[in-house]
């Protein structure tokens, strides 16, 4: 039989536990490095659906209150219609001018007529003066 020295089987052992070490970590990291992706995309993604969802329920508050809010301006816009047609009706216009600014309708002798055309006098027009 062959003598086995006992110093190159120590070291092999040695070596061997070693590099035995680091495959059990590579292959502890290689077990792991799926794991922790999958736990960061579950994150991320569940991250994304409460945001999401986040956005829905405020909208859906906010929705209501523009609805409101249109439904007031429409009608405002049809108050201040109804008011204009009011204020610019001819008989209120009528009224007004005859009981606050004093003015009437005018009467023969208010109305003056003014031939168009040419003066016989000078050939100036009507109008200008010298």
């Amino acid at each position: 039989m062959e003598e086995i020295s006992y110093i190159s089987y120590s070291s092999t052992v040695k070596n061997q536990r070693k590099s035995s070490g680091i495959k059990r970590l590579i292959s502890f990291w290689l077990f792991l490095l799926p794991i922790m992706m999958l736990c960061c995309i579950f994150t991320t993604v569940a991250i994304v659906h409460l945001f999401v969802r986040n956005q829905i329920i405020k909208y859906s508050y906010s929705v209501p209150l523009e609805n409101k809010k249109q439904k007031m301006l429409l009608d405002e816009n049809n108050s201040l219609k109804s008011q204009l047609s009011l204020l610019i009706s001819p008989y209120r216009i009528e009224k007004y001018a005859v009981e606050k600014l004093n003015m009437r309708y005018p009467t023969a002798d208010d109305i003056i007529e003014i031939s168009r055309g040419v003066s016989k006098d000078k050939g100036d027009y009507i109008g200008q003066t010298r």
